[in-house]
């Protein structure tokens, strides 16, 4: 096991993109359903959904990656800044700072991580401006295909897994996947499917858009 502490300097060094930093510690809630995962990256495997406007403990951000270390229900782990909110501000765009430890078990093994993505990591970005879901434009954004999705496009790719790609950000409803990630056609119907830091996900051919997250 290895101890990173991560001290918190000149602004510069906290951006995930111009004008960017990070929260201090308090309560924020999130602005779509949001993974929890063991570590602060995509790759990190998941402990829990936090539930759309579900409220938690905000325990201090990581600079650099958009990662914050949260306590929700009793259960500690780390969740994407940007769709954290703290009275309808994503987390990412505020400008408190605070500093955080973050420490690895080098002896976790394979199950910290998402399975089968060693390798995998593309380094490509899922699309959509930051904080998107505030104000109810992820979701809407495909004008309740997600809810009106045939049970059996659903069925198909529960039953046709496949390897997962490791995307900086979050899969969640109204996103773009980046044209160079391959995705997998759901035969006689206008989805195709990949799994993305290890969530199933349903996209729209046309505009690549997720319109499902499988759980």
């Amino acid at each position: 096991m290895f101890k990173k502490t991560l001290l918190l300097g000149s602004a510069a060094a906290l951006t995930l993109g111009a004008g960017t930093a990070y929260a201090v510690e308090g309560t924020a809630s999130a602005a779509t359903d949001l993974n929890m995962r063991v570590g602060p990256g995509p790759n990190y495997s998941i402990v829990d959904v936090i539930p759309a406007e579900g409220m938690v403990d905000l325990n201090g951000c990581v600079p650099g990656g958009g990662w914050c270390e949260v306590t929700f229900e009793g259960t500690t782990g780390w969740a994407y800044s940007p769709y954290l909110t703290v009275e309808e501000t994503p987390v990412a765009e505020m400008q408190n700072v605070t500093v955080i430890e973050y420490e690895e078990d080098n002896n976790a093994g394979e199950a910290a991580f998402v399975t089968g993505a060693a390798g995998a990591a593309v380094g490509a970005t899922l699309g959509g401006p930051v904080g998107a879901v505030i104000g109810g434009i992820v979701g809407s954004a495909t004008g309740g295909t997600a809810a009106s999705l045939e049970q059996e496009v659903v069925t198909y790719v529960q039953a046709n897994p496949v390897q997962p790609v490791i995307l900086e950000g979050e899969p969640v409803v109204g996103v773009t996947v980046p044209q160079e990630v391959q995705t997998y056609e759901v035969p006689e119907y206008q989805y195709s499917y990949l799994n993305v830091n290890g969530d199933t996900v349903i996209v729209d051919n046309e505009s690549r858009q997720i319109v499902r997250v499988v759980r």
